[in-house]
Order: C-alpha cells, then structure tokens, then sequence
C-alpha cells in the first residue's frame, strides 16, 4: 500500500487524492491488524520471535511474493 501511496499525484485528480485518502487509512487499519496480531500470538503461547521467524505455506510464500512483485511495478499510464 505504501508503494502505491508513492505513485499517486497529489492535487493531480480527484480520483487520485481518493485514492491517496483511501490508501492512509488503510495503513492506519493494517497497523491496528499487526497489533491484534502480536496480542493473539501472546494469548496463544506464540512468541515474537516465532511469529517473525516462522516458516508459512508454500501458497502463502506465493502470494505474499505476487503481491509484492505487483506493487513494485509501475503502472502504466
């Protein structure tokens, strides 16, 4: 999200100010969802070091690395 928050103009568009709106706030929520996470982790006798170490399904590993090829790339305008 923050690599398309870079490539939206500000005062470019209406849509594209929408859009920069949109994307803030959604990292605002996704920062609150790391924190439920963490707390879950600890409720659950996981700790932090396993949670950020360990090792996730072969299709996780996938999407995670599709959705990160697709946000580095540069959209075509």
């Amino acid at each position: 999200m923050a690599m398309a928050l870079q490539k939206a103009r500000y005062g470019y568009s209406r849509g594209e100010d929408m859009a920069r709106r949109y994307l803030v706030r959604n990292i605002r929520v996704e920062q609150n969802h790391a924190g439920h996470w963490l707390n879950w982790s600890q409720a659950h006798d996981v700790s932090l070091r396993d949670l950020l170490t360990g090792r996730g399904a072969l299709a996780a590993h996938a999407l995670s690395h599709w959705a990160g090829h697709t946000s580095l790339r540069r959209a075509i305008c």
